[in-house]
């Protein structure tokens, strides 16, 4: 087998992948071995998603959930190869609390049609970021895109019902989604 079929293969299997999300309302989880692709074909989705609601002149925010400082990084890395500059939620409150409250408050007038942001799970269940999370404004016109990544952090019905966002469009990603220890798990 050459590279280039490789390639081919695995493209293939990530619009696969898509598809079946799509045919889900555009909710579920990519269940995809280490390696397959997750980030970039969240990613394509998310591009696909928000130039689609462009046309329209409508908006999309995008928030990435992710468990580890270091695998926020690699996001922050790949996104910006797609010319995206999300807004980093993790470290110091004093380092984004002020980019996101501004982003958030742009995003809510008429004009702005893309706002993405990386966060670490342990600032998503923060009162401050939840704070600014809740006064995105959803509506026709505004809508949110959850990926989250190494979905299974995020199974615990609690999580998923008080902190993370009522989406329109909701992906997780793992290579692991249900753990036989977790008793709470549940499909996002």
């Amino acid at each position: 087998t050459t590279g280039r079929e490789d390639k081919t293969d695995k493209y293939k299997h990530q619009l696969e992948a898509l598809e079946n999300w799509q045919n889900n309302k555009y909710k579920g989880i990519l269940a995809l071995a280490t390696g397959a692709g997750k980030t970039i074909t969240a990613i394509h989705a998310a591009v696909k998603i928000s130039e689609s609601l462009a046309d329209e002149q409508k908006s999309l925010c995008v928030v990435i959930a992710v468990p580890y400082v270091v695998l926020a990084d690699q996001w922050v890395d790949v996104l910006s190869k797609y010319n995206i500059t999300p807004i980093k939620c993790y470290g110091s409150v004093k380092n984004w609390y002020g980019e996101l409250s501004n982003e958030v408050h742009s995003f809510n007038l008429p004009n702005k049609k893309l706002l993405v942001m990386v966060v670490v799970n342990a600032t998503l269940k923060r009162s401050n970021f939840q704070e600014l999370l809740n006064t995105i404004k959803i509506n026709n016109n505004k809508q949110i895109f959850m990926i989250s990544d190494e979905c299974h952090h995020h199974a615990i019905k609690s999580l998923v019902e008080t902190k993370l966002p009522k989406a329109q469009y909701i992906m997780g990603l793992s290579a692991t989604p249900w753990s036989k220890d977790d008793q709470e798990s549940q499909a996002i």
